[in-house]
């Protein structure tokens, strides 16, 4: 118990120190100067007020004095002051003038106020405390007279106003006794203790007029009527005033008047809590329990918690300033802050104690083991002494003491730390080397793919001209396939540096195994044709039609396999042979976190979880084989096998590719095979079995020709660097009907966005000026600070109306095949992202999706098409006038004259001018242009003309 108690005492004593001493200052008013800047800053904070409506100063300002002469003047200026007053009706008039000494023009002012009736007049004493009262004839006539004296403290600032001095009330009390009688009444606090005054705001927001306004009848009667009237002085260097509001330059008296008359008609004077005694018991208390408290933390949290509650304090005496009481904030502050740090420093000098202590301890345990000479300790001895300083003898002796341990234990980690310091410069290269290669991998990617997008996508474009010949029809094929050929090596060479950047992740998602499978086998059967060769695809009953797994990678893995096998097998049979088994899991290479794979359970899945699935599949075929010796080298990067090498086809990475794939999802590529007779691939892998999957809408593959006939055009904004990819985006989208419009660089799309609201962006990543990244950042940003409904868009047709939208939708076409680029566009705001070489029923299929765009086909399509798709139907000829009646007139005259003088040029200009909407009409009249029928135009525009 005594023990505890010492704890408790020692514990306690920085709190007990730091209270008596604050007790002492706040004895001898030395926290003053702090509670004064905790004063004026409150104010700041807490902001401007409106003032009492029934206040209203005319003053005395320095337009009036120019245009009225020097300052005092004569009584003749408030005599006609006051007959202009009296015919405005205010409830009372206050002069905050001294009128003691007495002038000829007494009689009419005393009139002016007799006649006025409710007049209060200023008193005050001189130096030597005599009064300074108005003269007889003017203080008879008015109704009272008010003290304006005035207690500065010691920054300049009046904070209390005495409301009674040698029984004469002040200006502001008197005022709002004579507003009591008149109007309505007003308490009045005790006059025996001062009054805290509540500054309102700056004094430019008090309504004031000027005196030599108010005597030209400039003012309206309005700004008088029933108002308390306050006549003072307000030019610069007459009577100034320092307030928390005004201080360079500063305000006048009045305006203390009118504070202190506004604090009494609204009851707004602050409250000082400082007034009882309680306050003073508790924050002196408050200390040792304080100090207790922190001695039980560590550094950090005493500094987060003397943070914490000091700012407690502020917010809690800013709450109560605005509700109109003074909270003594400086003293608790300093007290707070000093404990802590006296807290802080006794605990340095504890540790210091301690740190002697354990100094002899050790000197004495290990001296004997010291490879360096002690002997008496010097300051010489100690290098990195500060020998300004006179050191004490003992402490000399500890310091040297500390220093020879320490050398001791620099000298046994010294080659640890050269090892470490090598570790990490190796670490270091490496680091950086990765980071060139990933550098230089993202490039390689942008500039490859970047023109394999332009020669695959304007070969998609002319396969659509059906008047090729053959021979052409031929060679446009070829370049198709060597150019996907080409594709595929390049995918191959960075899907291998993925893998060894350890970059790849698993894409799970719900899928049909079932359907993957029978797609494998319609696509490979190509392949076989022409050979004698059978290709079957076979599974089990217990394979499950859906699964949830990535669908991407397995395919990519079959189709390698299979592709292989059907390369090198001249005759004979290659199969794929699929098997299912429930059980537990197998052991994962990887854990799921690593790999980045949702589980079927989390609600990304959106699908119902059932046991978990071994799958296993096995490639065989009857080909060349792989001799025994070459089996261990077929699964290493740019390593193939006799048969490969002869072939002289691929890259040799395909099975690498393949093995690190299956590794990811748990499973391992084995492979048996004998020359001359064939080989097998065999892999397992776990899944989960889930109950259904969501199948995302497709195109189907008929050529499309048109966008379907809508209520609304379709606009897309291009945003790309390349005049290529541009032009091929163009010759893509705008035969189908879109209005389009391009820009190279990121800051140029943003202002067409801006000026031209496109439904769709298509915007690439890497572009100069500004990139796509940070335009598709900075158009979130502009759309959460416009409003969602706009009006009709700029360049829009009259015969359709625009919907607005609340965001523009953003597809990020780029070169890179890496993940994380795809996931970075993808947290920057944009909806979609398609990678280079743009393929173009994809394009139109993430079209379809984002803007629920309905096309026309070449084809009818077959039964059960996805939502979205319209079959393919012929135009009929109603269906074309009643397209043509929503034409204008003008332009049908125009459309017929062309056809009659076979201007096919002008024709097809005047088609462009054709609303999307009616893309049918336009795409009938491009055909009989494009074949002379300009007789059938003709038949129709005759329909519509009289």
């Amino acid at each position: 118990m005594k023990q505890r108690c010492w704890q408790i005492g020692w514990q306690s004593l920085p709190g007990c120190l730091t209270a008596a001493a604050i007790a002492l200052m706040l004895k001898l008013n030395a926290l003053t100067p702090f509670e004064q800047i905790t004063y004026r800053t409150l104010f700041q904070l807490r902001g401007a007020r409106s003032w009492d409506d029934r206040i209203v100063l005319v003053k005395i300002d320095e337009p009036s004095l120019q245009q009225l002469g020097r300052f005092p003047w004569s009584r003749q200026y408030y005599t006609k002051l006051l007959k202009v007053l009296t015919t405005k009706n205010p409830s009372i008039v206050v002069m905050d003038l001294l009128w003691s000494e007495s002038s000829p023009q007494d009689p009419a002012l005393a009139a002016a106020m007799s006649q006025q009736g409710h007049t209060i007049l200023a008193q005050a004493w001189d130096q030597a405390g005599l009064p300074l009262q108005p003269v007889a004839d003017l203080a008879q006539s008015a109704i009272a007279t008010g003290h304006v004296m005035k207690q500065l403290d010691t920054d300049g600032v009046v904070r209390t106003m005495q409301l009674q001095l040698q029984d004469q009330p002040t200006l502001a009390v008197v005022a709002a006794q004579a507003y009591s009688l008149v109007q309505r009444p007003v308490t009045l606090p005790p006059f025996d203790r001062p009054l805290w005054i509540n500054w309102v705001s700056p004094a430019a927001q008090l309504p004031a007029y000027s005196f030599v306004d108010v005597i030209r009848g400039n003012i309206p009667a309005a700004a008088f009527h029933n108002k308390i009237v306050l006549v003072g002085v307000t030019a610069t260097g007459f009577d100034p005033l320092i307030t928390p509001f005004d201080q360079n330059p500063p305000a006048s008296s009045v305006y203390l008047h009118a504070t202190v008359l506004n604090n009494l008609l609204q009851q707004t004077s602050l409250r000082p809590l400082s007034e009882h005694p309680l306050w003073l018991w508790g924050l002196l208390l408050s200390a040792p329990a304080w100090s207790w408290l922190l001695s039980r933390w560590q550094t950090r949290s005493k500094l987060l918690a003397v943070i914490g509650l000091c700012g407690v304090w502020c917010g809690l005496g800013l709450i109560l300033f605005q509700a109109n009481y003074w909270l003594p904030i400086a003293p608790p502050l300093i007290l707070w802050i000093a404990t802590t740090a006296g807290v802080a420093l006794r605990d340095r000098c504890q540790e210091d104690h301690l740190l002697r202590q354990q100094i002899a301890y050790l000197w004495q345990q290990y001296q004997q083991d010291l490879v360096m000479e002690t002997g008496h300790p010097t300051a010489n001895a100690l290098p990195g002494l500060d020998q300004r300083f006179p050191a004490p003898r003992t402490s000399l002796l500890r310091v040297t003491q500390l220093a020879a341990l320490a050398d001791q234990l620099g000298r046994s980690q010294q080659l640890l730390q050269q090892a470490k310091a090598l570790a990490v410069e190796q670490a270091e290269q490496s680091a950086a080397a990765s980071h060139a290669k990933s550098e230089f991998l993202a490039n390689m990617s942008h500039e490859l793919r970047t023109p394999l997008n332009v020669i695959l996508g304007f070969a998609q474009v002319i396969s659509h001209d059906t008047t090729l010949d053959p021979k052409h029809q031929e060679h446009l094929h070829i370049i198709k396939r060597s150019g996907q050929h080409l594709l595929g090596l390049i995918n191959d060479v960075l899907e291998m540096s993925k893998v060894e950047a350890g970059r790849i992740q698993l894409q799970a998602t719900s899928f049909n195994l079932h359907r993957l499978l029978d797609d494998l086998e319609r696509m490979l059967q190509v392949r076989v044709q022409g050979k004698p060769v059978l290709l079957r695809v076979e599974r089990s009953p217990q394979v499950p039609p859906y699964i949830w797994g990535d669908e991407g990678k397995l395919r990519q893995v079959l189709l390698n396999l299979l592709g292989n096998a059907i390369k090198f097998t001249a005759q004979g049979q290659v199969s794929l042979h699929v098997t299912g088994e429930l059980g537990q899991p197998v052991k994962y290479a990887h854990n799921s976190v690593d790999r980045g794979v949702a589980s079927p359970d989390s609600p990304a899945a959106s699908v119902s979880p059932a046991r978990p699935v071994s799958l296993q599949f096995e490639v065989t075929d009857t080909g060349l084989g792989i001799a025994p010796e070459e089996l261990q080298q077929v699964f290493q990067p740019f390593t193939q096998a006799a048969a490969g090498q002869r072939a002289h086809e691929g890259t040799g990475l395909g099975l690498s590719i393949s093995q690190k794939y299956v590794q990811l999802m748990g499973g391992e590529i084995t492979v048996q095979s004998t020359l001359a007779q064939g080989s097998t691939f065999k892999f397992q892998i776990q899944v989960q079995q889930v109950a259904s999957c969501d199948v995302p809408a497709a195109l189907p593959p008929e050529r499309v020709l048109a966008i379907a006939p809508t209520s609304r055009p379709y606009r897309i904004l291009i945003v790309e660097d390349h005049l290529e990819n541009r032009q091929l985006l163009t010759a893509l989208l705008l035969p189908l009907g879109f209005e389009l419009r391009t820009a190279q660089h990121g800051a140029e799309g943003i202002e067409l966005w801006q000026q031209w609201q496109p439904d769709l962006i298509l915007m690439d990543i890497r572009m100069p000026v500004m990139d796509g990244i940070t335009a598709i950042q900075t158009i979130r940003r502009l759309e959460q600070h416009v409003s969602p409904a706009s009006p009709q868009r700029e360049g829009e047709s009259l015969l359709v109306q625009t919907a607005p939208s609340t965001t523009t939708k953003i597809i990020v076409l780029s070169a890179s095949v890496f993940t994380n680029d795809r996931q970075t566009a993808i947290d920057m705001g944009c909806d979609d992202f398609l990678t280079k070489p743009i393929q173009e029923n994809l394009l139109l299929t993430k079209l379809s999706e984002h803007l629920g765009i309905r096309f026309i086909y070449e084809a009818v399509p077959a039964l059960g098409e996805p939502l979205g798709v319209v079959a393919a139907t012929a135009v009929s000829i109603v269906d074309l006038q009643t397209a043509l009646a929503q034409m204008p007139l003008d332009w049908v005259q125009q459309l017929e004259q062309s056809a009659i003088k076979g201007s096919d040029e002008k024709i097809l200009h005047l088609i462009a001018h054709i609303p999307p909407c009616y893309s049918h009409l336009a795409a009938v009249l491009n055909d009989w242009v494009s074949c002379f029928q300009f007789d059938d135009i003709l038949h129709l525009t005759r329909s519509r003309l009289p």
